[in-house]
């Protein structure tokens, strides 16, 4: 679900595969925030369900390293049509992380999640945050599946995820 406060001033957008459950679950904690919508919502559609959401100063979702997003996506969603470099390969040549592009003004990252929101909310969560719904299968570490090679091709690739988020 999105959620939004109004009182503190936020929307949260989820994006896939960046710990969104674990983040929504943590941001209900705070005083004011309602589940509003479908769980990867757009703007559009919050607005929608929450009119009173178009006066909140912040509107973020959370991005990932996009080595690590496309791992858990690959166990996700294609770990078992092929190999991890047949999937990868196939992977269509478009932003990981658009799906919210021009309705967000902030985004935090997944790996800095807990201060990131923090500074976005002004509110020091509650919480420890820990994902939710850990990838079946994944290994301990995303960096287990890439070589050089192969970082340097999605760095390529993905060049525009990799740059605008600071990866």
């Amino acid at each position: 679900m999105a959620v939004v406060n109004t009182q503190v001033g936020f929307v949260f957008l989820a994006n896939p595969h960046t710990g969104s459950r674990a983040t929504t679950t943590a941001l209900l904690h705070i005083e004011g925030s309602i589940e509003v919508s479908y769980h990867h919502a757009d703007l559009d559609k919050v607005y929608a369900a929450c009119p009173d959401a178009a006066n909140c100063h912040t509107v973020f979702h959370v991005v990932r390293n996009p080595l690590d997003w496309l791992v858990s996506r690959f166990h996700c969603n294609g770990g078992l049509r092929g190999t991890w470099e047949d999937w990868l390969k196939k992977r269509p040549n478009r932003p990981i992380f658009r799906r919210f592009t021009g309705q967000t003004n902030s985004f935090a990252k997944y790996e800095n999640l807990v201060a990131d929101v923090a500074a976005l909310t002004g509110h020091n969560p509650p919480w420890e945050w820990e994902p939710e719904h850990r990838t079946p299968g994944k290994p301990s570490h995303y960096l287990d599946y890439w070589n050089d090679d192969l970082i340097a091709w999605a760095k390529k690739r993905f060049e525009s995820d990799f740059k605008n988020y600071g990866y």
